[in-house]
């Protein structure tokens, strides 16, 4: 009957332990967990205590470890207690992998009969592999070999006809090992989840065809290749070429998101590295010719928006890390500055938000620092050309949205966002800003002119010393919202509303 009075201590402990770095208690709460009632929730409860403190179990390893792994082993088989139990096992694994070693492998072969949920078996298969991350190269590859046995056996024989949610399963199970094999290894000697990794490729080809169609199967696909990338960047390095080629044509034929966000992480792992810049610019370059294909007007961008979501962090990106090659091409900027002002308007949030973070990044180049190289330099000059060239029509389209087109989440936040892009234009300090916002207000529908009369809109945006720290966001806030009231009553008037 006491139990609920236990149940409670523990939640408040482990809130207590999460914000405690090491303290004597914590040994004796440590120690007497195994030996609290024999109740779901208070077993429950003990094991979430236990995964707060794994991180100081890994520097106090003897003698309790060890001890405390068996006791959050024996819930995983528990229906009732699985949940946490298989939480705790990941939590101690993850910090406490070397000291626990091979031993704690077993907990494997003993929880296969008891087929867990997927939730609970990808956190206990999360766990191990860290342990088996710690083993000497040979016996870390046999024991990845073992664990991802299943999937692989299962996705050689997928065709058309199998079912997707299971290949999916497979597929998170392959990520989870992936992921949790990091481990440092000379560039010279074989990296075991990479080993693995080259072994997996033809399987997840396979599924690739036989799902050409589906793009959540490309996003599950896509995150192992992201997982392997990460894991091992300079092991993964010698893939690139062939993977870009792959990526390439994958998104030509399909046009699907995941492909540009794996091409972005590829990016971002091997700007630096001279002998990868030209597959990386032709990727780019093959992904730009792409894109326009299956997208070349406003109308594909309102079909496909997360596409242009996917394709905008990705040019973002690569004007961040290596702006030289792509922004030399003039050509290829003036499609996608045209593209960019057009999809501000795009009534999605994320694409928004990714053209908008183009913007700003393109805006960013112009500001080079002093110490900042020759060619730098020159980009910055070749950028501000580029801002010049359109700038009438950018501010055109920037004062309609913010008249009513732009979602409340994109006026005023953190990344890509009206405020910030705006803010960057006013301190390129054009000239002709002040007449190029006054015709742009004339331009707006007759109601929505009128607020940015009254609101004194094209004096504001032109004004340099109004900065966002000084209010730029709030008064675009307030504008916003006067354009939203006006058009909701404008339509009520249209509909009879009165």
């Amino acid at each position: 009957a006491a139990w609920p009075g236990v149940e409670a201590c523990l939640h408040a402990a482990r809130m207590v332990v999460e914000n405690v770095k090491g303290a004597p208690q914590l040994a004796e709460l440590a120690r007497c967990l195994p030996a609290l009632p024999d109740h779901p929730l208070v077993r429950s409860a003990a094991y979430g205590v236990l995964a707060s403190l794994a991180p100081w179990l890994s520097r106090n390893p003897d003698p309790l470890l060890r001890p405390l792994f068996e006791f959050a082993a024996a819930g995983v088989v528990q229906p009732l207690t699985a949940p946490a139990a298989c939480g705790a096992v990941c939590a101690l694994c993850q910090h406490g992998a070397a000291q626990l070693g091979e031993p704690a492998l077993e907990l494997w072969t003993a929880t296969r009969p008891a087929r867990l949920p997927l939730e609970q078996d990808l956190r206990l298969l999360e766990g191990l592999t860290y342990v088996a991350a710690t083993l000497n190269p040979a016996r870390c590859l046999a024991v990845l070999r073992t664990f991802a046995g299943p999937s692989a056996e299962a996705l050689a024989a997928v065709t058309p006809a199998a079912d997707a949610v299971e290949v999916r399963v497979h597929l998170e199970r392959l990520t989870s090992l992936v992921r949790c094999a990091r481990r440092d290894v000379p560039e010279t000697e074989p990296h075991p989840a990479m080993e693995l990794f080259r072994e997996l490729l033809p399987l997840l080809n396979r599924v690739l065809e036989a799902f050409p169609d589906s793009q959540a199967m490309a996003e599950k696909v896509t995150r192992v290749y992201k997982h392997a990338l990460h894991c091992a960047p300079s092991h993964f390095a010698p893939l690139v070429p062939s993977l870009a080629e792959h990526l390439a044509h994958r998104f030509d034929a399909t046009a699907h998101g995941p492909y540009l966000y794996v091409g972005g992480v590829c990016v971002g792992e091997l700007y630096d590295d001279e002998q990868y810049v030209r597959v990386l610019c032709g990727m780019m370059e093959s992904f730009t010719r792409s894109f326009f294909r299956h997208l070349p007007t406003i109308h594909e961008f309102r079909q496909m928006p997360d596409v242009v979501e996917e394709f905008y962090y990705l040019v973002a990106k690569f004007l961040m890390y290596m702006p030289g090659p792509l922004v030399q091409s003039e050509e290829v900027m003036t499609i996608l500055m045209n593209a960019a002002i057009q999809g501000m308007s795009l009534n999605h949030v994320e694409a928004q938000k990714a053209v908008l973070s183009f913007l700003e990044q393109l805006i960013s180049i112009t500001r080079p620092t002093p110490s900042a190289s020759p060619d730098r330099h020159s980009v910055a000059n070749v950028v501000a050309g580029i801002l010049a060239k359109h700038g009438e029509e950018l501010v055109r389209t920037m004062v309609a949205c913010i008249s009513g087109n732009a979602l409340d989440i994109t006026l005023d936040d953190r990344h890509g966002c009206f405020t910030d892009t705006l803010h960057d234009l006013m301190q390129l300090q054009w000239p002709q800003l002040r007449d190029w916002c006054e015709r742009a207000v004339q331009q707006l529908e007759p109601g929505l002119r009128e607020e940015a009369i009254r609101s004194d809109l094209a004096r504001t945006l032109a004004e340099d010393s109004f900065r966002r720290g000084f209010g730029l966001g709030s008064y675009l806030r307030k504008y916003h919202s006067r354009c939203e009231r006006r058009i909701a009553q404008e339509a009520s008037v249209l509909s009879g509303g009165g």
